[in-house]
């Protein structure tokens, strides 16, 4: 009895240890670093420190280690500290967060996709990451971290998605050149002022949601930015409630957009001035092809002809 109990647990041992998986771990997985943070029920990692990582890091969904396959959840605090040898960066719709400090001083970084599963970016997550021209937070994202982009002086064009309830201080702090920023939200976000710190809001355009202009005019902040422009694709709820069902894809796009819809129909895309760019029919069959060559990059809403533009689709054109 007593072998086979001692036989057993060895068994037991070496069968668990083997592979030397344990929570606080790291590995590579195709030249980016990972660290175990859970193993059971799921098999989870984050990005872990990259700072010597050079060109673009396209992060994986899933990623293997020892024959085993872990999610990827998250970029961990510090990922990718101080590493100038990034230049761009695409985010898995599997990562909630992007954590304190990391991309902090990213000098190289010129673009980053962040995907429609983020719901909060950190502390000094992009500090002082001066090749940044633009950024998209997406429609996910319920908080933004204290001097998140400050010092992004390259940043030219910032969206601010409806779904974001709490900008901490200095997010924006001296970023120089900002010339736009896009604000999805009918009702003023309080905010402080030096969010915006060192920069000169009367050479800012504000764009807002249609009907919108008059309280940002009156707001704390938001009044000082010099224009205060409606925009037609802003405002627009992604819900679509009591709306035909319409989907289309790939979005972001590049060139040739697939629509599917529930019945046959016309349907128009419109651009951000509220004009109609392109119209089209899906037959019976609810399906169609069209090539948006014609489109120039930017935000456009496409929706059935007789529609409201509350029962309206984003799409970005992006190549």
């Amino acid at each position: 009895m007593n072998k086979t109990l001692l036989f057993l647990s060895a068994l037991f041992f070496y069968g668990t240890v083997s592979y030397g998986q344990g929570i606080g771990d790291t590995f590579t997985f195709e030249g980016i670093n990972y660290i175990i943070r859970n193993l059971d029920p799921a098999r989870v990692v984050e990005v872990g420190e990259n700072r010597a990582f050079k060109g673009k890091a396209d992060i994986p969904a899933m990623v293997t280690f020892e024959g085993t396959q872990f999610q990827v959840s998250s970029i961990g605090n510090r990922a990718f500290y101080t590493c100038i040898g990034l230049t761009s960066v695409t985010i898995p719709t599997s990562v909630t967060s992007i954590g304190q400090s990391a991309f902090y001083s990213c000098i190289s970084l010129t673009s980053v996709d962040i995907p429609n599963s983020v719901t909060s970016i950190e502390n000094y997550a992009f500090f002082s990451c001066i090749g940044l021209r633009s950024i998209d937070i997406p429609n996910s994202v319920t908080s933004v971290g204290f001097q998140a982009f400050s010092f992004c002086t390259g940043l030219t064009s910032v969206t601010i998605p409806g779904s974001v309830t709490s900008i901490e201080n200095y997010v924006f702090r001296d970023c120089t050149g900002l010339t736009k920023v896009s604000i999805d939200q009918k009702a003023p976000l309080t905010i402080t002022a030096n969010i915006f710190q060192g920069v000169e809001l009367s050479k800012v355009e504000l764009q807002v949601p249609v009907g919108s202009v008059s309280a940002y005019q009156a707001a704390d902040v938001w009044k000082g930015f010099s224009p205060i422009k409606e925009i037609a694709t802003l405002g627009v709820d992604d819900k679509q409630k009591n709306e035909p069902v319409l989907n289309i894809y790939p979005n972001p796009n590049t060139g040739v957009l697939n629509i599917k819809a529930q019945a046959p129909g016309s349907f128009q895309i419109i651009n951000a001035l509220g004009q109609v760019v392109k119209t089209f029919n899906v037959g019976p069959n609810g399906f169609n092809k069209i090539d948006l060559g014609i489109l120039d990059n930017g935000l456009y809403l496409v929706k059935e002809t007789k529609g409201t533009l509350s029962g309206a689709k984003k799409l970005l054109v992006k190549r």
